[in-house]
This record gives C-alpha cells, sequence and structure tokens, in this order.
C-alpha cells in the first residue's frame, strides 16, 4: 500500500473561468487516493464547484494578488505554516508567484519541498521573486526557454508538465448545429486587454454582411475590460451577446461551432484544450506557445495575434469550408487525447512528488 502524501495547493484565486483553477480541479479530481490535497486559496466564484466534489480547502484572503501588500504577505505565510503543521503538509504546491513567495519563506523555516507551476509568462513586476521554490512545473517548452532567457533555469529541479483536460464523450458534431443554422462563434476568456477580444470584434467588423448573417457570436467571461468591450462592439455595428461568467461551461462549448482564442500572450490555455476535446473547430492567435501543441492548416487555423484582417479572413475561411471543418476537429482532438488529457497530466504530477519526496528522504 502507498504512503499518503499531504499536499496544500496555494493559489490566489477559485473561478469559473480561470485557467489557472480549471488547472487546479482538474489535476486533484485525478490524482490517485493516496493523495490528500488541500486547498488554500482567497475564495472565489467557483467554491461552489470544490463543495460539490466534496474537495478539501481552506480560506485566506491575504493571498489575494489584488491585495497584495507587505501586511498581507506576511499574513500569507503565517497562514500557510500553520497549515503546513497541522495538516503536516510534505509539500506546497503554489500557483502564482505571490503565493509562491510566500510559500517559499514557510519552506526554508519548515524544511517542507516547493514546487511552483509557471503557468505563463509575464514580466515581473515590484520586489518579490518571479521564481521562488525548490521545485519547478512548466506546462510547455516555450515558458522553460523564457525561464532560460531570465537565467532562471532549473534543469535538475524542474520538469515540463502539459496541461489536461478531462475528455467527455460528445457525439456527432453535426448534431449540434443551431436549429436556424447559423454558426455559433464563440470567445471565452477574462475580459481583459491582453485577451485579444477587441482583434475579435474588428474582425467581426470586417467581414461581408453575408458572412456576418451566417454568425451568432458571443463573449463569455468576466472583467475589467468589459464596458470597453461592449462600446467598441456598438462603435464597430458588431451585435455581440455578452454571456457574463458561465459556470457550465462544457455545455456552451457543446453548442460551439467556432471557438476563437485571441490571447496575445499566454501559456497553455485550458480553455483552449476544452473547446478542442468538445470538438469546436479552432481558430488561434499565434501566442507564444502555440506551436508547442497546435499544428496550423492541420489542427485548424492561425492567425497574426493583432491582425483583425487576418482574423476575419480565417472566419470567412472556417465558414466557406463547411462540413471540411470536421477534419481539422478531429485532428486537434486526437492530440489532445494522446498528450493533453487531465489523467496524464496528473499521473506526471504525481509521479514528481514521488521523485522530489524520495530526493528529499535520501538527503
Amino acid at each position: 500500500m502507498e504512503k499518503n502524501i499531504n499536499i496544500l495547493i496555494v493559489s490566489d484565486s477559485f473561478n469559473y473561468n480561470c485557467g489557472v483553477s480549471k488547472h487546479l480541479y482538474y489535476l486533484v479530481s485525478e490524482l490517485p487516493q493516496n493523495v490528500n490535497a488541500y486547498f488554500l486559496i482567497p475564495g472565489g466564484t467557483a467554491i461552489e464547484l470544490l463543495n460539490s466534489a466534496q474537495m478539501k480547502y481552506f480560506i485566506e484572503p491575504s493571498l489575494s494578488y489584488q491585495k497584495r501588500g507587505i501586511l498581507n504577505l506576511v499574513k500569507a505565510m503565517v497562514s500557510i505554516y500553520r497549515f503546513v503543521i497541522k495538516l503536516k503538509i510534505d509539500i506546497i504546491h503554489s500557483h502564482n508567484y505571490y503565493a509562491a513567495n510566500a510559500a517559499g519563506v514557510v519552506g526554508m523555516f519548515t524544511n517542507i519541498k516547493t514546487i511552483q507551476t509557471i503557468h505563463s509568462y509575464f514580466k515581473r513586476e515590484g520586489v518579490l521573486k518571479k521564481y521562488s521554490a525548490d521545485y519547478y512545473i512548466y506546462v510547455n517548452e516555450y515558458l522553460v526557454n523564457k525561464a532560460k532567457e531570465e537565467k532562471e533555469y532549473h534543469k535538475k529541479r524542474m520538469r515540463v508538465i502539459n496541461n489536461g483536460v478531462i475528455i467527455n464523450p460528445v457525439g456527432n458534431n453535426n448534431e449540434r448545429k443551431d436549429k436556424n443554422d447559423k454558426l455559433e462563434l464563440l470567445v471565452a476568456s477574462r475580459l481583459i486587454y491582453q485577451k485579444g477580444i477587441q482583434t475579435v470584434i474588428e474582425a467581426i467588423s470586417l467581414l461581408s454582411g453575408e458572412d456576418r448573417e451566417k454568425l451568432n457570436f458571443s463573449i463569455a467571461g468576466i472583467g475589467e475590460f468589459k464596458s470597453t468591450l461592449q462600446q467598441y462592439a456598438i462603435e464597430k455595428n458588431v451585435n455581440a451577446n455578452f454571456l457574463g461568467e458561465v459556470i457550465e461551461m462544457s455545455n456552451l462549448l457543446m453548442s460551439c461551432d467556432i471557438f476563437v482564442f485571441s490571447s496575445y500572450i499566454d501559456g497553455l490555455p485550458m480553455v483552449l484544450l476544452e473547446a478542442g476535446a468538445h470538438e469546436c473547430f479552432i481558430i488561434t492567435s499565434d501566442f507564444n506557445g502555440i506551436l508547442s501543441i497546435f499544428r496550423p492548416g492541420i489542427d485548424g487555423f492561425i492567425y497574426d495575434k493583432y491582425s483583425a484582417r487576418q482574423l476575419s479572413d480565417a472566419i470567412s475561411k472556417s465558414i466557406i469550408i463547411g462540413n471540411e471543418r470536421l477534419k481539422y476537429i478531429d485532428s486537434f482532438k486526437s492530440v489532445i487525447n494522446k498528450s493533453f488529457t487531465s489523467e496524464i497530466m496528473a499521473k506526471n504530477t504525481y509521479n514528481y512528488y514521488l521523485e522530489i519526496l524520495k530526493y528529499s528522504d535520501s538527503i
């Protein structure tokens, strides 16, 4: 019988329509039964998801990145330390650099090993370290290369573990079409400038009137940029249906024909994998890292992330090719089934936990 392992998962939120939150939910859902995973989070809109899955969690408001500051950082350290001792934690696994800094200090005092998952590339701001753990998980090779550029590459203390999603049977793609013969075009992300949704709105404004009549355009998500995007859609005379935060994302993806991922910068986006797993036709921006998971012209279409014209042409082409979209859909889903399932992600993460603990015991 395998020994129980206690993991404290530390993050700065747990929300619907958040890639990191989905990553954590899928990961914990698939970990072996001998792993006791505890969430330490400041709260979030998807707490009910943890309740329904009977996952163990604790609320610590000081972990919120939006409320970061010296006092809250100290509070976060104290809280992490308290739970490490109380729950006899073996590994602290953090999922953003603010939480990783707090966890790193606790790890030094308790000799508990820390892991930091690097989900995306960003430029560090402030005094906190961007990389602050004993061990690292990168969700794709691009992020490893960025760490090398920043002289923060730790060959003996890192592992590339791709994100993964749960694969559920979807059924015949043709049966999902809207009864009015319009194609459902969907964007789903946080509503912030960096997600590039303004480029999608402009791209749709450049479509011919005939093509625009063939589409229903929806935007799922919440964020500070919502009112700006709504005003921009009005200015561009684009009929955009703002859905807000969507709890049952699977149902929405089931009805989606064309999924546009428009981010200017990202790591290995969960929502892109989910859209592919739900058999949506994919049009994606050429954000750094996309080529590690997606083959342009084979798995779907790709466009210059700042070019509304290229995106508009890609949307128009996806309308014209009709049922030929199915060959791209099948191709990308095959890629996901082979390399990007939650089962694979959890297995690789668990094996990494075991290696770290075995190495620690040998010292």
